[in-house]
C-alpha cells in the first residue's frame, strides 16, 4: 500500500492595516514637510549670493566711473551735465554705469530721450540689475539719495538741503565728500520691483497725481511727518504699480530710494509732488526691500556688499544713508 504524504506549507500574505497605512503617510508627510523648506532655503541662499555678486559688480563699476571722472554719477544726469553719455537726457546713475559693466549694447538700445516715457512699455530688462529672488522686470538696485525727505532741490535752492546721500540731485559728489567714511555710507540697496498689480510692499502713492498734494519745503515735511503722510494717505488712494520697471529713468519711482524708514518696513512708500516755480522742492519715502528673509543686500560707497537685517535701528539706518552728517553709523 502506498501512502501519499503531503508536506505542503500554508502561505499567508499579511497586508497593511489601516492604522499602519495612516502612520506611514504621516511619516512621509513629515519628511516632505522638513525637506522642501530646507531645499527652498538652499535655493534662496544661492539666489542671495548671486544677488550680492551683481550688486558687487555695480560697486566696482561705480569706482571705475569715479576713477575716470573724479566723481560719482549724478542721479539726475542730462545733456550737458552727464559724464560719458551727454546725449542721454534725464536718466539715473545706472545708465552712466553701463559701459563699466560691459553693457554698451544696453546703452545703445535705450529709447531716448527719457522725457517721453509712458507706463508701460519700458526698456528691456537687464539681468545685471535684477536680483534672482525677484521675478520683476526693471531694476532691484537703487541709488541711495539720503535720509532726508527733500530729494529734489534742482540746484535752485542752495538753502534747501537735499537728501545728503551718496547720490544727490544735480550735485557732483566726490569721494572726498564722504566725511562719514565710504565704508559707513550706503550707495545702493535693493528694492522690490512692481509687477503692475497693486502691492503695498512694491508700489508707492504719488501725491498730487492721485489724491491730495503736498510740498516738502512749504509744508515743512521732516522724516516723522513724511512717514505719517505716506501711511495716512497711501491707504486711501491708488498706487503707482510699476516701481523700478523703467530702470534708466530718474526718481523715487524708478531708480532712487532713501533711508526714511528701515528695510522692509511696514510703512507705505510715497512720493510728494514738487512745489511751484522758484519754491520747487519735492521728495518722498521709498524704502529698501527684498524677497530675502530677514533683510536686504546693500553696497557701501567703498564697494563692499553687506546684508542688512530688517531689525537694524532707525538711528543707524539713517546715519548710513548720509555721507557727511556727522552721525557715523556702522553695519558691522
Amino acid at each position: 500500500m502506498v501512502v501519499a504524504c503531503s508536506n505542503q506549507k500554508s502561505l499567508s500574505i499579511q497586508a497593511f492595516t489601516l492604522v499602519e497605512l495612516v502612520v506611514s503617510l504621516v511619516i512621509i508627510g513629515i519628511i516632505v514637510g522638513i525637506t522642501i523648506p530646507a531645499i527652498n532655503m538652499v535655493r534662496e541662499s544661492g539666489r542671495r549670493i548671486e544677488c550680492q555678486s551683481r550688486l558687487k559688480n555695480i560697486g566696482l563699476a561705480l569706482h571705475s566711473y569715479e576713477s575716470t571722472y573724479g566723481r560719482l554719477p549724478d542721479p539726475h544726469s542730462g545733456t550737458g551735465n552727464s559724464g560719458g553719455n551727454a546725449r542721454v537726457s534725464d536718466h539715473g546713475p545706472l545708465v552712466e554705469l553701463l559701459p563699466y559693466l560691459e553693457l554698451d549694447g544696453a546703452l545703445a538700445s535705450l529709447d531716448l530721450p527719457r522725457g517721453s516715457r509712458r507706463d508701460p512699455p519700458f526698456e528691456p530688462p537687464v539681468a545685471a540689475f535684477l536680483c534672482p529672488s525677484d521675478k520683476g522686470k526693471g531694476t532691484n538696485y537703487r541709488a541711495c539719495i539720503g535720509s532726508n525727505p527733500v530729494v529734489y532741490n534742482g540746484g535752485k535752492l542752495p538753502t534747501d538741503a537735499g537728501g545728503g546721500g551718496a547720490f544727490e540731485d544735480w550735485i557732483f559728489v566726490r569721494l572726498t565728500d564722504f566725511k562719514d567714511g565710504t565704508s559707513n555710507t550706503i550707495a545702493f540697496s535693493e528694492r522690490r520691483v512692481g509687477d503692475g498689480r497693486q502691492n503695498i510692499q512694491e508700489d508707492l502713492w504719488l501725491s498730487g497725481f492721485i489724491g491730495p498734494g503736498f510740498d516738502v519745503r512749504r509744508d515743512r515735511v521732516n522724516r516723522v511727518k513724511m512717514r505719517e503722510i505716506c501711511q495716512q494717505y497711501s491707504s486711501k488712494w491708488g498706487f503707482y504699480p510699476y516701481c523700478g520697471n523703467d530702470w534708466p529713468s530718474i526718481g523715487l519711482q524708478h531708480s532712487w530710494y532713501n533711508h526714511i524708514v528701515t528695510p522692509n518696513s511696514p510703512f507705505h512708500d510715497c512720493m510728494l509732488e514738487l512745489g511751484i516755480g522758484a519754491a520747487a522742492s519735492g521728495g518722498g519715502s521709498v524704502k529698501a526691500s527684498s524677497f530675502h528673509p530677514g533683510g536686504v543686500n546693500s553696497c557701501a560707497a567703498d564697494g563692499s556688499v553687506k546684508f542688512v537685517a530688517d531689525s537694524v535701528s532707525t538711528m543707524v539706518w539713517e546715519a548710513v544713508g548720509t555721507r557727511a552728517d556727522g552721525d557715523t553709523g556702522s553695519l558691522e
